[in-house]
């Protein structure tokens, strides 16, 4: 049944055929997965992947021989009714597993995100495929060279998170490794052997509290000096606490003793506090701080408190100013790394979003 209206708001040249109308039962073969389930769950470190359809997707391997090795398919959870593609050969755990082909040589992977994109939500904790999914009907192009087209566009942008992602994961990990190294004084830097020395948090931060009510900070005119709360930038105000860069840590309430890095000639609103420093590096100092369990300083139940009186008598290790502005800078190296990537990775979700809105009807 062919409708003028069912087409996407961006075709490939060439296409210009409406999209057609089918149920998802016209489009895919399904198999029960009961062939391809591993009998020991002691999995092993290598072997054939055994797959569920949630996101953890690989639960480990297995040496077992009843592999589904037919080529690609979608692994399709029947209760949550989450899906991965699939294009090599694996076992599964759970017999909840709808295994789906393609028929009339559609496109797998277009017929992946076709089923992605028609938002079908769960209906209690019962099976879906044949009651529910089977019967949904959908537009698509019937056009294979059309759907290849999509097809690939969007394997490109697949293929382009994961890598950004795996970047991302990389670099978290060298990052906590340079710094569990680090302050334990494992490794050094070349020409920098002075042993370090053993100071109180009170020795090297000076501390002060915000008096910035949050409800208060639009009453106080639109300036450019910007106003944090935990999580945030709330306003900008005209005029500032804080003439250099600091830390600021929320001393009451919800995510007590949490740290954060903060611009030179900005404020804080009043749950928060000021550590700021004089003859130190304020980068090492913070990610020093992040390595300290604060959290056994915090006291109060129904509104818990951290206070500076505490926990400035807490001992920590620091070198001489200039290592110090060496371990600085090169932890702050990892940090706008990792936040380059974590905004690739964003707009490549976007980008994802995109497509996905206007490639389908």
């Amino acid at each position: 049944m062919k409708n003028d209206k069912m087409t996407p708001k961006i075709r490939f040249k060439g296409f210009l055929e409406p999209w057609e109308q089918r149920k998802f039962e016209d489009v895919f073969n399904y198999e029960r997965p009961d062939k391809y389930i591993v009998k020991n769950t002691d999995y092993l470190i290598k072997g054939t992947p055994v797959l569920t359809a949630n996101k953890s997707f690989v639960l480990g391997y297995s040496n077992e021989k009843n592999v589904y090795d037919k080529g690609p398919s979608i692994i399709f959870d029947d209760f949550t009714l989450e899906s991965h593609y699939v294009d090599f050969s694996y076992l599964v755990k759970s017999s909840a597993i709808k295994i789906l082909t393609p028929k009339n040589n559609n496109d797998i992977y277009y017929l992946y995100e076709l089923l992605n994109n028609a938002n079908i939500r769960p209906i209690g904790h019962n099976r879906h495929y044949i009651s529910v999914v089977q019967r949904k009907s959908t537009s698509m192009s019937t056009d294979v060279q059309e759907q290849r087209l999509i097809s690939n566009i969007l394997k490109k942008n697949k293929k382009s998170i994961a890598a950004n992602e795996r970047k991302l994961s990389q670099l978290k990990s060298l990052k906590k490794l340079f710094m569990q190294r680090i302050f334990i004084q494992n490794w050094r830097f070349k020409g920098f052997t002075d042993p370090w020395e053993q100071r109180k948090l009170g020795d090297v931060f000076s501390y002060s509290s915000s008096k910035l009510i949050a409800n208060k900070i639009s009453n106080m005119g639109n300036g450019q000096y910007p106003v944090f709360d935990a999580t945030a930038l709330i306003g900008n105000i005209e005029t500032y606490d804080m003439t250099n860069k600091y830390i600021s840590i929320i001393k009451d309430g919800s995510g007590v003793g949490s740290i954060k890095l903060r611009p030179e000639k900005s404020s804080v609103i009043s749950t928060m506090g000021y550590l700021s420093t004089k003859n130190n590096s304020i980068y090492f100092l913070y990610y020093l701080l992040s390595q300290i369990n604060l959290s056994k300083y915090i006291v109060g139940s129904t509104i818990p408190h951290i206070y500076f009186s505490d926990y400035k008598n807490g001992k920590i290790f620091v070198p001489k100013s200039i290592e110090q502005n060496k371990i600085g800078f090169f932890i702050k190296y990892f940090d706008e790394s990792l936040a380059a990537n974590e905004r690739k990775l964003e707009n490549l979700k976007k980008v994802k979003k995109y497509l996905m809105q206007n490639l389908f009807v």
